[in-house]
């Protein structure tokens, strides 16, 4: 039986790595904000309600008008559209409050990325941000299928987080 683990730790990103980064934050929240204000505008004008696959597909037309989205890795910004359609079911079922408009003052920043991922003792290898430095060496098992890593800003500190499917024992 296999079971997913999440493994969070600290990355030194290099100058230019840290200017991608920002940029995909900025990116994401861009997204997230542009569609959440669309659903708002549709639903106070035609009370209708839209889909993450209508928005996806919305998402591709605005790349191509937009085309400083395309310079950041495009499942971030899928993703940003995935979390904003869980929070309005969350926010149907009467799990959570409304959503709101993202901040870039908000010191919590994150985006979540999936694919092409590598792990090596000391670094890790994202989509488009290339090598990242870890504060700690061997800490994410090799022999783990990584799922998904998120990039996180917290006080003013880089934090990967890496969600791995690894067989059923203990670490």
């Amino acid at each position: 039986m296999k079971i997913n683990k999440a493994f969070k730790f600290r990355i030194y990103p290099n100058q230019e790595q840290l200017k991608l980064i920002n940029q995909t934050f900025g990116c994401v929240r861009f997204v997230y904000n542009h569609f959440l204000n669309q659903r708002n505008e549709l639903y106070k004008t035609e009370q209708k309600s839209t889909t993450y696959v209508n928005q996806a597909k919305e998402l591709t037309l605005l790349k191509q008008e937009l085309i400083w989205l395309k310079e950041v890795d495009s499942v971030s910004l899928q993703s940003a559209l995935r979390n904003l359609d869980t929070a309005f079911k969350n926010f149907f079922s009467k799990r959570t409050k409304f959503p709101k408009f993202k901040s870039k003052k908000n010191e919590k920043q994150s985006f979540r990325l999936d694919g092409a991922i590598s792990v090596e003792s000391d670094c890790i290898k994202l989509p488009r941000i290339g090598k990242l430095k870890l504060a700690e060496k061997d800490y994410i098992p090799t022999d783990c299928k990584i799922l998904s890593a998120t990039v996180s800003k917290r006080a003013g500190k880089w934090f990967v987080s890496v969600q791995v499917e690894t067989p059923d024992r203990e670490y």
